[in-house]
């Protein structure tokens, strides 16, 4: 196991599991989830969490790299960190749901308690739903049917 995660640091910026952690199941039944995240430690560990836990077949990429990522990968979900909406994820969310091949996926924010202003700023930016933190991956998939059961509202 730690020389599966010494492999996905290899590729700094865009985690893949199949070539970095030797995940070989079908991802054709799984749900696309790509992860936002500054942090690589904190990027690798929750696409793990995920490709190992749930139903889900993650990727991850650093800020500037979203839109690129997304547009290769096409997630049926964008999951970031609501405490780095000011830096660069801030702009990567508006640059996605500007982009026409990217708009319709829903951005889901994970938070821990946070105020009014930060929840208008991630709105504001795109962010279609806040998550509490640590993340729960049943109000994750509970969370993923309500946005695909309204895609007209987005």
């Amino acid at each position: 196991m730690l020389a599966q995660s010494f492999a996905a640091l290899a590729c700094p910026r865009v985690y893949q599991p199949q070539a970095a952690c030797g995940n070989s199941s079908s991802s054709s039944a799984k749900i696309r989830v790509l992860v936002i995240e500054e942090d690589i430690l904190i990027r690798l560990a929750r696409c793990q969490l995920l490709d190992r836990f749930g139903p889900f077949d993650a990727r991850a990429a650093d800020p500037a790299q979203a839109i690129e990522v997304a547009r290769s990968f096409q997630p049926q979900a964008i999951l970031l960190d609501a405490a780095t909406l000011g830096g660069g994820s801030l702009a990567a969310v508006a640059g996605l749901k500007e982009n026409a091949g990217t708009r319709a996926i829903p951005v889901l924010a994970l938070t821990s308690p946070q105020t009014a202003a930060d929840e208008e700023r991630g709105r504001a930016a795109g962010v279609d739903d806040f998550l509490p933190k640590p993340l729960n991956l049943d109000e994750l998939l509970l969370c993923l049917r309500l946005h695909e059961q309204e895609p007209a509202s987005r």
